[in-house]
């Protein structure tokens, strides 16, 4: 009876080893593939558009996202999106995920502290992306491109100078470090300005603005 049980057992086990799973297959309709197979409301903004039209920080956006309004509640920095009439006004964390370069910004305190000079090109994405974007995409996902390093040598500055003492100067630098496949890019934003709204109690501005970003990225291609 013994060797009989063990027959059937052997058997069995034989027959598991011999069936082929299919294999499976994993699909996503991210931006890689085509905005226009993108089954998801979608609208992109370039360097150039964030030029004419004179954006200087991310709030500022609202006027080229159609169905979005960005804002900030109490704190300058803190940033609240609202996307399609969905928003977050009483949670820490944002209902719209924001990724810079494909790394995610978990906080809604740290969208205000965007350098707007930096920035490459946008896309937008509307509506739930949970299933590609996971957690804080409830109401859809921004991602930000910053300008990324360059084989051969480029640079550009900018100055600005405006009403209540607003100063604005933006400079940026990338090109070959010199060992091959290996490039650079640099970035350095620094922006001020007096406010135009009086404190009365202390006679200063509270609508100051002092901002400093400085960014640095490092790109080497393997052969």
């Amino acid at each position: 009876m013994k060797k009989s049980i063990f027959t059937t057992i052997s058997l069995l086990s034989v027959y598991a080893h011999s069936i082929e799973l299919p294999a499976l297959e994993v699909y996503t309709d991210k931006l890689e593939n085509s905005i226009v197979d993108n089954a998801h409301t979608i609208n992109t903004i370039n360097t150039q558009e964030i030029k004419q039209t004179q954006i200087t920080n991310i709030k500022e956006l609202s006027a080229l996202i159609p169905n979005t309004h960005i804002s900030g509640v109490g704190n300058k920095n803190d940033t609240t999106i609202t996307m399609r009439g969905i928003s977050n006004y009483v949670a820490f964390e944002s209902s719209v995920a924001i990724y810079v370069d494909d790394v995610p910004m978990p906080f809604s305190y740290a969208f205000g502290m965007l350098d707007i000079y930096n920035i490459k090109s946008i896309e937008v994405l509307k509506g739930a992306q949970g299933t590609l974007f996971g957690k804080g995409a409830e109401s859809g996902v921004i991602n930000i491109y910053t300008h990324q390093p360059t084989k051969e040598f480029e640079a550009e500055i900018s100055l600005g100078y405006g009403s209540y003492n607003t100063k604005e100067f933006y400079a940026k630098a990338s090109g070959s470090t010199g060992v091959e496949n290996l490039n650079y890019a640099l970035s350095i934003t620094k922006n001020s300005t007096d406010g135009y709204s009086d404190n009365i109690s202390t006679g200063h501005h509270y609508d100051y603005k002092d901002f400093l970003s400085f960014s640095s990225k490092l790109n080497y291609k393997p052969t």
